[in-house]
């Protein structure tokens, strides 16, 4: 069976600290990206049981033992720009720069796994960010194109939430 592919243009909206093992280079990780996703995922979902839970969620996105449907990986990300952020008592660090665009792509043979990872990223677009002081609205990220294909800006969120929180717990 083929890989099939979705290459996907991400532009921040906010800027996003996301480094490296050294905390001081940046770099984009497909890590965080793949884990906001997953606590996305799982804010949506409503289980019985923690065991049903964990089922669904370690078939939708691998566990120890099982690997996950979909890849993920970073395609383009062109030298980004910096920008210096103030943390407070923790000094200064740098952060991507707001409108810089990251090129991912989702690889799998399962279509459908595809098409609802596909779901998560634009539930995790509109919901979260990634990275440092994501929870203060740094890391933000709009999807604007997929497989060429320009995304429209949304003016109905609610409704587009409420599709998506539908077609993700199905």
């Amino acid at each position: 069976m083929a890989i099939l592919k979705k290459r996907i243009k991400l532009e921040l909206i906010t800027a996003m600290g996301t480094h490296g093992a050294n905390n001081k280079e940046l770099e984009f990780r497909i890590t965080e990206l793949k884990s906001a996703m997953r606590f996305w995922w799982r804010a949506v979902q409503c289980f019985d049981s923690a065991e049903e839970l964990y089922r669904k969620e370690s078939a939708l996105f691998g566990s120890l033992g099982r690997k996950a449907p979909v890849s993920i990986r970073q395609y383009k990300f062109d030298r980004p720009n910096a920008q210096s952020v103030n943390l407070g008592k923790g000094g200064t660090v740098d952060f991507f720069e707001e409108g810089e665009v990251i090129e991912i792509e989702l690889l799998s043979h399962d279509s459908e796994k595809l098409d609802k990872y596909l779901q998560i990223l634009k539930l995790t677009s509109y919901l979260g960010g990634i990275g440092q002081r994501s929870r203060k609205g740094y890391g933000a990220f709009k999807i604007v194109e997929i497989d060429g294909d320009i995304v429209p800006i949304e003016t109905d969120i609610i409704s587009v939430l409420i599709q998506l929180i539908s077609d993700i717990t199905d």
